[in-house]
């Protein structure tokens, strides 16, 4: 196995450990919360600017 090989291996290993804690915490409730006061937020200026 070449160091290439090797770095592939490596670098593999560590960029799949940082997209599983990446996704685990945007799974998170409190993520999502964020995401449904950000929408509501959202909606909430969609709705006054349409009464003015």
């Amino acid at each position: 196995m070449g160091l290439e090989a090797v770095v592939l291996a490596v670098g593999g290993a560590f960029l799949s450990s940082f997209l599983n804690v990446l996704f685990d915490r945007m799974a998170s409730p409190q993520f999502l919360n964020l995401l449904k006061q950000q929408k509501l937020k959202r909606d909430l200026w969609q709705s006054l600017e349409m009464l003015r």
